[in-house]
Order: C-alpha cells, then sequence, then structure tokens
C-alpha cells in the first residue's frame, strides 16, 4: 500500500490515475497500476481491458483506458469529456481506493469468520458508516479513517455511530495520526492499519497504546461481540493498566510523604512557639504536581514520544527549556486539545514561558484571547 502518494504525483501527470476496479462502475476490486510496464500489460490482459472508476471511491462509474506506452509511465485515464471529480486529482483517488481497498480486505475477514457485513451502512440523518455488521445480536461498525481529521468531527462522528450501534471500532491509517491519538488518549488505546512487508494484498493491525505499538496480521484477529480483537490486544492493555498502577502507587505515595512533611512542620511550628500545633490540613497532592517529573512519572510513555515536528523547534532552549518543552508538548498534541495558558505555565515556573513560546514557533499550539483571558488551542 502506497499511503505516500508523492511518487504518483512526480510520475504521473494529473488526471493518469493510478487506481481502477475491475467489477463494475459501482465495484469494489480496487487494482493498483504497476509502473513497470509489462506488469500494467499483464493486468491489462489478466481483465480483459475491462477497468473502471468506481462509484464507491467517490468517482463517476465511468470506464477507464489503460495506457501503458513505450515512453510515459502506465496510468488509467477516462475518455475524452467525462465529468469526474477524481479525474484531476491524483491524490484524492489514491486514497479513495487505498480506502475502498481497506474496506473490501475488512469485509472478506469478516466473512471468513462467518459474519455478513455491509459497506457504507445509512443511518439516516447521522451519516453513514464504513462498514455494519452484526455479533451474536449487536450491532457494530467499523470505521476506516486514512484521511485527517479535526479532533471536532471526530468527535462529532464517533457520538453519532456511538448512538445507533452497540459497537464501534476505529482503524486509522498513517494519515490520521491526530484522530487515532485522541481515541488513545480516550480510551487508553487505538487501532492502526498498513500494508503487510511482505505480502501485498495483505494487512496488519496494530495495537497502539502510551507505551507500545503492537501488530497482527488481520488474519489473527477476530470481530467478537464486544470488542474488536488481535493477539497482541490483551498483553497491550496489561501492560498499560501495570503501568499505571505503578503509576498511581509512587503518586500516593509522594502523597503519603507530603502528608508527614506537613504533620512534621506543623510540630516543629509548635515547639517553637511554645503551644499546640495548629490543626494538619491532610493533602493529596504530590509536592512536583504539574510539573516535568510528576508528568513524566504519571505518564510512561513521554519518555519515548516524539511530535511530528520532531525536536528541532527546542534548538535555543536552555537544557531545562527543552525538558519542559517536550512535557508540554505531549500535553497539548495527546491529552488536551486547548485551554488557558496559565494552565501550561505551570509545569515549570522557571523555563515554562520559554516553552510555551517554542511551542507557538513550532507549530503545536496557536494564541488567543477570549474575554479578556489569554487562551491558546492546538493547531
Amino acid at each position: 500500500m502506497k499511503w505516500d502518494t508523492g511518487h504518483l504525483e512526480r510520475t504521473r501527470a494529473k488526471g493518469e490515475l493510478a487506481h481502477a476496479v475491475v467489477d463494475g462502475s459501482d465495484g469494489t476490486h480496487a487494482v493498483e497500476l504497476s509502473p513497470v510496464r509489462s506488469e500494467a500489460l499483464q493486468l491489462k490482459a489478466l481483465h480483459d481491458e475491462q477497468f473502471w472508476c468506481s462509484t464507491q471511491a467517490n468517482g463517476c462509474g465511468g470506464p477507464l483506458v489503460l495506457a501503458a506506452g513505450q515512453i510515459r509511465i502506465p496510468y488509467f485515464r477516462h475518455h475524452p469529456g467525462a465529468a469526474c471529480a477524481l479525474a484531476g486529482d491524483n491524490a484524492r483517488a489514491a486514497r479513495s481506493y487505498e480506502h475502498l481497498r481497506c474496506q473490501r480486505a475488512l469485509v472478506a475477514w469478516l466473512t471468513a469468520q462467518g459474519l455478513d457485513a455491509t459497506i457504507e451502512h445509512y443511518f439516516g440523518p447521522d451519516g453513514r458508516a464504513d462498514i455494519h455488521v452484526m455479533v451474536s445480536g449487536r450491532s457494530h461498525t467499523i470505521e476506516v479513517q486514512l484521511s485527517p481529521i479535526s479532533l471536532v468531527e471526530w468527535r462529532r462522528r464517533d457520538e453519532n455511530y456511538r448512538r445507533q450501534v452497540d459497537q464501534v471500532t476505529w482503524i486509522y491509517g498513517a494519515g490520521a495520526e491526530t484522530a487515532a491519538a485522541a481515541e488513545q488518549a480516550t480510551r487508553g488505546h487505538a487501532y492502526n492499519l498498513r500494508a503487510h512487508a511482505e505480502q501485498a494484498q495483505a494487512f496488519e493491525v496494530g495495537v497502539v497504546t502510551d507505551l507500545t505499538d503492537r501488530w497482527s496480521h488481520l488474519d489473527e484477529c477476530e470481530l467478537r461481540i464486544d470488542r474488536f480483537w488481535t493477539p497482541r490486544l490483551d498483553e497491550a492493555l496489561a501492560d498499560l493498566a501495570t503501568a499505571r498502577e505503578v503509576a498511581a502507587a509512587k503518586a500516593a505515595q509522594e502523597a503519603e510523604a507530603t502528608r508527614r512533611r506537613a504533620e512534621a512542620r506543623a510540630r516543629q511550628t509548635a515547639v517553637v512557639h511554645h503551644g499546640p500545633a495548629a490543626e494538619t490540613v491532610e493533602s493529596t497532592i504530590p509536592d512536583n504536581y504539574g510539573t516535568a517529573d510528576w508528568w513524566r512519572t504519571f505518564f510512561p510513555g513521554l519518555a519515548a514520544w516524539t511530535p511530528d515536528q520532531g525536536w528541532h523547534w527546542t534548538d535555543g532552549l536552555t537544557d531545562e527549556g527543552k525538558a519542559t518543552a517536550k512535557v508540554l508538548a505531549y500535553v497539548v498534541s495527546r491529552l488536551y486539545a486547548s485551554g488557558t495558558v496559565d494552565m501550561l505555565l505551570s509545569a515549570d515556573t522557571s523555563s515554562a514561558a520559554e516553552a510555551v513560546a517554542a511551542l507557538e514557533r513550532g507549530g503545536l499550539v496557536r494564541f488567543y484571547e477570549r474575554a479578556g483571558v489569554e487562551r491558546w488551542e492546538r493547531t
């Protein structure tokens, strides 16, 4: 699978497509055209020169011609005068057909389990779902998200699906990393999809948590009554639960140490003033709450995490500023989408200002003012 269509755009002119279907204008059997002429000619002969621009990929449904000359790289083209949204947008066509290919692979996977799946299931005013299937009387929706989607739109669609069915599973491609991170932050894990490294028509599903990503062949997975199950799911969630228990235990120990220090200070004050100690107020908040050290302890995956932008935007900061900037980058990218600026300044008061400014330079957040309060939001 080619998630990055840049190579195709560089080698095929506008309107020269790399994808088609071979099972009719409303077909779902998508094929990708090889840039090698001999392989393209084999595909042409195999399907008796019958190719279509599929309506299931948001195409026009019209026939396509496979051109494989001596000079130009092989391509599909519409007949002259055809009106199609995909004819002038190679990248959009590639995404649409990859989405269709993923749908078809998932439907074949469900069929092998004895399940009857429906593609593009309509919910009426609440939209439609990529794949709808019943498992032991419970309704499931599987949504394949390969392209970028805003967090607002993701939440809207997720809520709509959950009002309609018993179980919802999102499966993300490389282009939908932001939405995948939102689900991971919300539910503890997300599912990613990628082409198998050695089997061209096969797919792998990855369970991604704050600690790791663990991949399984799609054929090894199952759609169960209560979840999309992979052979690596249980161990990934168990490791995450253990890490959270350890972090919670450490936080509880720090809280207890804080309480004891407060009691000791109260007794010391009583001795100095030769009077009874003031009533001690127990604290459950550790002394380092909100600092960079606290975030690293409570979110163990932070240490190995890197944003899409990399870390070049921290160049020029002090060592303390870089450490704080990395924590804040994790907070704004994985945990919160917006807030007041003062919530960022609390992470490390000695270097937070320079770190916050670096976040804006790095394109992670933008700042604005509302009702006299300075705010930020994820870009």
